[in-house]
């Protein structure tokens, strides 16, 4: 591990340093939250989300990792490969843009340097899915906390072979037809339809992707990034170490889809893993009271699942 510093500074949260980190020619860079007392082995890592930078929708990152210095524990922002000031690299804009084994640099950066024994991955949307990939690859990860987390839709277009969706959940596809209907027997729709820039066989994987959600989980078309996804995120459970899964209450799609995947977490049925909903909240957590009721409870998650033991 190669990391270097330069200059830090230190306030009531803690010290804040930023680092590069080199790792199997890659360099990423970080930054670094110190608390002022530690009071635990646990270090959490930030993992970008889609293409925002380390400091995350909003500065959300940022807020967090204050809060969780605060609580005593030593967290680590990273721009992941592509993002920020790190390696550069081209990034498709789908959920599944960032590499999994980028991740192991920061981790192995807390690990190495900082004396943490436990890690914990972090991620808002795009972010929360290379968290999971990452933990599950890494048996230093003790848990996960996924922001907003998608678990099958995107863009209604999006193509198998991009990623990320391929198809959609059995709500989201049930409003979409639903949608659609009045649409395919009214021949102005169809005029407009045919005079744009979309042809016909776009418009025909779009109804197909939207009538694959209905069928059985088996029979969906699945980009390898989406089974990947699934792997990684039943093993992780399957594990028994602990998750959390936070929604907004606005993001219905986010909410329905997790509720259709994973039926005994979202009731509650579940010894480790937890899912909570923040009100005001949308992806996001854009409004800032939804921000700090997301953060705090994290928090307390933290010292409740992970800290405190």
């Amino acid at each position: 591990m190669d990391a270097s510093a330069v200059a830090s500074s230190v306030n009531g949260d803690g010290e804040v340093r930023p680092v590069y980190i080199g790792r199997d020619g890659q360099r990423l860079f970080g930054i670094l939250h110190l608390p002022a007392q530690r009071r635990s082995d646990v270090g959490i890592v930030f993992c970008s989300s889609g293409l925002q930078n380390r400091a995350g929708p909003h500065r959300m990152y940022v807020k967090a990792a204050r809060h969780f210095s605060r609580l005593g524990i030593v967290s680590l922002r990273v721009d992941l490969p592509g993002v920020g000031d790190s390696d550069m690299r081209e990034l498709e804009q789908n959920f599944d843009s960032h590499d999994p084994a980028s991740v192991a640099g920061a981790t192995s950066f807390l690990v190495e340097t900082q004396g943490v024994k436990r890690l914990v991955l972090l991620g808002l949307c795009a972010g929360a899915r290379v968290a999971i990939k990452a933990a599950a690859r890494d048996p230093r990860a003790v848990g996960v906390i996924a922001w907003g987390l998608p678990i099958i839709s995107g863009p209604v277009n999006m193509k198998v072979a991009k990623g990320g969706g391929a198809y959609m959940g059995k709500a989201r596809a049930r409003s979409q037809l639903r949608e659609w209907a009045p649409k395919l027997v009214n021949p102005v729709a169809w005029y407009r339809y045919l005079t744009s820039e979309k042809t016909v066989g776009e418009g025909a994987r779009m109804v197909g992707r939207a009538l694959s959600g209905l069928l059985p989980e088996r029979f969906r078309p699945k980009s390898s990034n989406q089974s990947d996804f699934f792997r990684s995120i039943d093993a992780f459970i399957a594990s028994g170490r602990p998750m959390l899964f936070m929604y907004g209450d606005d993001d219905k799609i986010g909410r329905q889809e997790f509720g259709e995947r994973f039926p005994d977490i979202a009731a509650s049925r579940s010894a480790t893993c937890d899912l909570m909903v923040v009100p005001n909240g949308d992806h996001t957590f854009t409004r800032p009271s939804a921000t700090d009721e997301a953060i705090e409870r994290t928090g307390d998650w933290l010292l409740r699942r992970l800290v405190g033991s």
